[in-house]
C-alpha cells in the first residue's frame, strides 16, 4: 500500500470519526422518523421522549457500530476516490464519487447502518440491542438493505464530491488561489445538503429495509408502496430535517478535516 493511500486512509478516517461523533443525535432522531410505525413525528420530541424515558445510554445506542465503521468507511471513501483520480480512471468527479460510494457501501456501510437501524428500532443500549437483534434474527439480521444502501452511499458520493469540487472550482476563479479551510467548510455543507435533498427517498427505503423484522421482510418495491400508502410523498422525506441537520454540518467537517489533514490537492 502507498504513502499517498495511506495518507487519504487517515486523513478520511479521523475526519469522518469527528463528524459522526459530533452530530450523531440527529442520526438517531433520523432513524426514529423513518422507521415503520413510527413513535415520533419531530426531532426534539424524539430526542426529549427518548433522554427522559430510556436515558442518554438509549439515545447513543446506535452509535458504536457507526463510529468503529466510520474510520474505515470514510477512509475508503476517500482513498478510493482519490486513486481513481490520481490514475485517471473516470473523468467526471460526479462518477469517481459514485464508484467511491459502491466501494464503501459494500465494504463497511452496509453492516454498520443494519447494526445501527435495528438497535435503534429496539430501543435498547448497544450491547443489550446487539443481542435482541442476534436472538430475534441471527447473525444473517445485519445484512439486510443491501441495494438501498448501495444506491444511496454511491448517489450520497457522486452528488457530494460534484458539488465540493463545482465549489472549489468556483472560489479558485473567484479568488485566484486554492480553497481554504473556512471555504472547505462551506464547500462541505453544501454539497451534505445537497445530497440529503436529492436521496431522502431512497434513505427512507433503507432505513425501512434495515428495521426489525415484523413479519415477512419486503421487497424495495414494496417498500415505496406502503411508504407511499401510509404518508404519500411527503412519507419519502421523513426524517429530513434531522438528516439535514446532520450530514450538512457533518460534510462540513468531513471535507475541511480531510482538507485540513491530508494537505492533498484533490483537483
Amino acid at each position: 500500500m502507498s504513502d499517498r493511500f495511506t495518507q487519504n486512509l487517515i486523513s478520511g478516517g479521523i475526519a469522518g470519526s469527528l463528524e459522526i461523533a459530533t452530530t450523531w443525535p440527529f442520526e438517531y432522531a433520523k432513524t426514529q422518523l423513518q422507521l415503520p410505525q413510527r413513535k415520533h413525528t419531530t426531532i426534539w420530541g424524539c430526542l426529549r421522549s427518548t433522554f427522559q424515558n430510556q436515558g442518554m445510554r438509549t439515545l447513543y445506542g446506535g452509535l458504536p457500530p457507526v463510529f468503529l465503521s466510520e474510520f474505515p468507511k470514510i477512509g475508503v471513501r476517500f482513498s478510493c476516490y482519490q486513486y481513481l483520480n490520481d490514475h485517471n480512471l473516470l473523468e467526471s468527479n460526479f462518477m469517481k464519487g459514485l464508484v467511491a460510494g459502491t466501494v464503501e457501501a459494500l465494504l463497511v456501510t452496509t453492516p454498520a447502518e443494519t447494526l445501527k437501524t435495528k438497535v435503534v428500532h429496539s430501543e435498547r443500549g448497544f450491547w443489550e440491542g446487539i443481542r435482541y437483534v442476534i436472538q430475534r434474527e441471527g447473525w444473517r439480521g445485519i445484512y439486510g438493505g443491501a441495494i438501498p444502501t448501495v444506491l444511496r452511499s454511491s448517489a450520497n458520493c457522486g452528488i457530494r464530491f460534484s458539488v465540493f469540487h463545482k465549489y472549489k472550482d468556483w472560489m479558485k476563479t473567484k479568488n485566484g488561489e486554492d480553497m481554504s479551510v473556512s471555504s472547505s467548510v462551506i464547500g462541505g455543507v453544501l454539497a451534505g445538503a445537497t445530497s440529503v435533498i436529492a436521496t431522502t427517498p431512497i434513505d427512507v427505503v433503507k432505513t425501512r429495509s434495515q428495521a426489525l423484522l415484523d413479519g415477512k421482510s419486503l421487497s424495495i418495491s414494496e417498500h415505496f408502496i406502503r411508504i407511499y400508502k401510509e404518508g404519500g410523498i411527503s412519507g419519502f422525506y421523513y426524517g429530513m430535517l434531522p438528516r439535514l441537520l446532520r450530514v450538512a454540518p457533518g460534510q462540513g467537517i468531513v471535507f475541511s478535516v480531510y482538507h485540513l489533514l491530508s494537505k492533498i490537492d484533490n483537483s
